[in-house]
């Protein structure tokens, strides 16, 4: 944006913010803004994260408290977008900017599980036994987790034919509330589940995205925190699939 237009931008919120009659009886509500970026969190965070909250909840409250002389309606609208500004950057302060590649040397056998999936069939760990198998831990609020869903979908369509199966694993704390709508939305077709927390507990997940590619004998022979390139994806897919 150019000078100019940042003049006549900030010339018109002055103006809208001026013409807001005060309201005395309106008090923000930090514990409810803090409640609501909570619930975009992962049941299970470790203490290495905590501080991450704690500058969440500095930011939420130095804009809430300036909202106190604005009408009811435009300080809640602030404190939402508050909410989500700083539900984002927390995410982004906890997810590595590059893959934090899990060591699995030892091929270890991969944590069963079984879960209900979409339509409330079984999907489970054990019963995919011969197939490569990428699990994916996610979540709607989670940036990164947005922008590899898309390959995954396409990767299944491409690949499921040769053997490929891929699973997702939200730990959104609402479940199916956010779960479903954003698959339908956003037209992810490969099997979602939702985790009961000692899933995501028992693949040690910390940050999000996490993902595991499991071979054809059930054991974790890839396996990225954050977000990391498609090729990568490609080329272990690839060479597991020519396992046998």
């Amino acid at each position: 944006m150019d000078t100019s237009n940042r003049i006549v931008t900030n010339d018109w919120v002055d103006e809208q913010l001026s013409a807001l009659p005060p309201d005395p009886q309106w008090q923000p509500d930090p514990a409810a803004a803090l409640g609501a970026l909570r619930s975009g969190q992962t049941r299970r965070a470790s203490h290495r994260h905590r501080w991450t909250r704690g500058l969440a909840a500095i930011v939420v409250l130095g804009i809430c408290l300036p909202a106190m002389s604005m009408t009811r309606t435009f300080a809640a609208r602030c404190v939402n977008a508050c909410v989500d500004l700083t539900a984002r950057v927390t995410n982004a302060l906890r997810t590595p900017r590059t893959s934090g590649a899990i060591a699995t040397d030892d091929h270890v056998l991969a944590p069963d599980f079984s879960l209900s999936d979409a339509n409330g069939s079984i999907v489970s760990l054990s019963s995919l036994r011969g197939r490569v198998v990428l699990v994916n831990f996610w979540a709607t609020w989670c940036a990164p987790c947005r922008v590899e869903m898309p390959w995954f979908a396409e990767l299944q369509r491409q690949r499921g034919n040769e053997g490929l199966a891929v699973v997702g694993i939200a730990v959104d704390e609402d479940g199916w509330t956010s779960v479903r709508p954003y698959a339908t939305a956003h037209h992810i077709d490969y099997r979602l589940a939702v985790d009961t927390a000692a899933i995501a507990q028992a693949y040690d997940v910390d940050a999000l995205p996490a993902t595991f590619l499991i071979d054809r004998d059930g054991r974790v022979a890839f396996a990225h925190r954050g977000l990391v390139p498609r090729e990568t994806y490609e080329q272990e897919i690839s060479a597991l699939l020519k396992e046998r």
